[in-house]
């Protein structure tokens, strides 16, 4: 949500439509987190392509996943965009909800029913954070994001937020996030309400959400391509 409030100052007329499209392949900048975009389509074939060959050997599919993902920050970091940290420094958090996923009956488990086990787990997961949070090079960096993404999901393992708004942008959050610069460019530039901030925004903020939501409602065939494909190259190896 902040990244939204953030956008509505950053966004001005210097912004074309092939700005924005370079800015999803990471050849060009649109505010503080072009990186996003190029990153999570990058990883996401990597765990298609990955799942694919491994077929049902889910362990040696992540196993992939995780060279191909440090493979891909080595490589991001010291040649295609030299020395910027935040362009890589979430690459555990992907790779960790992997393992964590691979073993979330048992952690869930041994967690769930051990109070004891729950809390001490979080204290050392807190402390260590503290320690690494303020160091700024890449591995403690990365180390402190994953070690916060594991708090995050320690915590909604004993809590439960059953609220409307949340459920919806957990379930759309990848289309807002890609949809919110160019929704913001357009809309802001049109300032529809210009004597009614509050009116304004709340507008641009209605808007992000409903074609974030067409987007998600109407490109569920592209999930079923993959999956007819996968299962007629699976037949073909």
């Amino acid at each position: 949500m902040t990244f939204l409030l953030a956008n509505l100052f950053i966004f001005n007329n210097k912004i074309t439509l092939k700005r924005y499209f370079l800015s999803v392949i990471f050849k060009s900048s649109l505010g503080n987190s072009n990186w996003f975009a190029f990153t999570i389509i990058i990883f996401y074939f990597y765990s298609y392509i990955s799942f694919l060959f491994t077929r049902h050997k889910l362990f040696f599919g992540i196993i992939i996943i995780s060279f191909l993902c440090l493979l891909h920050t080595l490589f991001v970091y010291f040649y295609y965009y030299p020395k910027a940290i935040y362009s890589v420094d979430t690459v555990l958090c992907f790779i960790g909800g992997f393992y964590y996923s691979f073993s979330k009956n048992y952690i869930d488990k041994v967690l769930l029913k051990n109070d004891l086990y729950y809390f001490a787990i979080i204290s050392i997961i807190i402390y260590i954070y503290f320690i690494f949070y303020k160091k700024y090079s890449l591995i403690y960096i990365s180390i402190s994001n994953l070690l916060f993404s594991i708090l995050i999901v320690l915590i909604t393992l004993k809590a439960r937020f059953n609220n409307d708004l949340l459920n919806f942008l957990n379930s759309h959050s990848y289309s807002i996030y890609l949809f919110q610069r160019l929704v913001i460019w357009i809309v802001s530039g049109k300032q529809i309400f210009k004597n009614y901030n509050f009116i304004q925004i709340s507008f641009e903020f209605t808007s992000i959400f409903f074609i974030a939501s067409l987007f998600d409602k109407y490109t569920t065939f592209i999930d079923k391509i993959f999956k007819k494909n996968s299962i007629r190259l699976i037949k073909f190896i």
